[in-house]
C-alpha cells in the first residue's frame, strides 16, 4: 500500500481516550425515571450535538432534564470530559517524523467541548507544540460541518477542500463503520484496533517510497 495523503481520525487515534468512564458518569447523574433508557437517550443528543445542531447550552440541557434535581451543568461538563485522556510525547514525536513523508489532515466527529478541554490540555501538556497547525494542513470537527462520519457526503466536502484524490489517501479510524464509509468515497479505510498505538501501526516511511507532490 501506497498514500501520499493521511486522513486521521481524532478520538482513540490521536487523542486516546476512555469512552466508557464518560458514559459510567453520566449513568451516575441520571435520575431512576429515565435510568432504563439513559444510554438510547444520550446517544440521540449527543448525535445533534456532534452535528452542530445543538450548542453546548442546549446539549448539558438535555442531559440535565434526564439527570437528578441536584445535578448541575459543571457536573454534566465534567462527566462528558472524563474520556478525554491526552497525547503521549512518542506520538507527537511520530506525527513529525510522518509529516516529513506525508500530507495530513484530520476529521473528527467531535462537539465544542471537547475541542475545547483538548485545546487547553494541549497548552499544558505540549505548551511548545501547536497541535492543529504543526502537523496538519487542516482539521475538520463535524460539529462545524454540520455533518458527521459515517456520512460519506461528509467525506467529499474533505476531500474536495483539501484538494485530494480519494485513491492517493489512508483514512485511519478505530470505528468499523466509518472505515467502511471512507472505503466507499475511494479512499483506503485502515481501522485501529484496540491496545494498537497509531505510532506502532504505521511506521513513519512505511506507506510511500518518496516524498508526496504537491499536486495531490
Amino acid at each position: 500500500m501506497t498514500a501520499k495523503n493521511i486522513l486521521f481520525d481524532l478520538g482513540n487515534v490521536l487523542i486516546d481516550l476512555d469512552i466508557p468512564e464518560t458514559y459510567r458518569k453520566l449513568q451516575a447523574l441520571i435520575d431512576d425515571e429515565h435510568a432504563e433508557s439513559a444510554e438510547d437517550k444520550i446517544n440521540r443528543i449527543v448525535f445533534r450535538y456532534e452535528r452542530g445542531e445543538l450548542s453546548d447550552e442546549l446539549f448539558i440541557n438535555a442531559i440535565l432534564k434526564l439527570s437528578r434535581r441536584e445535578v448541575q451543568a459543571a457536573d454534566v461538563i465534567e462527566a462528558w470530559n472524563a474520556m478525554l485522556i491526552g497525547i503521549p510525547e512518542r506520538r507527537m514525536d511520530w506525527l513529525g517524523e510522518m509529516k516529513k513523508h506525508h500530507r495530513m489532515a484530520v476529521f473528527s466527529n467531535t462537539n465544542d467541548l471537547h475541542i475545547s478541554w483538548v485545546r487547553s490540555y494541549l497548552k499544558r501538556a505540549h505548551p511548545d507544540c501547536d497541535f492543529e497547525r504543526e502537523f496538519f494542513e487542516k482539521i475538520f470537527y463535524s460539529h462545524q460541518m454540520g455533518c458527521r462520519k459515517p456520512e460519506t457526503v461528509c467525506f467529499e466536502k474533505v476531500l474536495n477542500e483539501l484538494g485530494w484524490k480519494p485513491k492517493d489517501t489512508v483514512f485511519i479510524d478505530d470505528i468499523e463503520e466509518n472505515v467502511i464509509a471512507a472505503d466507499k468515497v475511494g479512499m483506503t479505510g485502515m481501522q485501529l484496533v484496540p491496545d494498537m498505538p497509531v505510532e506502532e501501526l504505521i511506521p513513519p516511511g512505511s506507506l510511500i517510497s518518496s516524498p508526496p507532490q504537491s499536486d495531490s
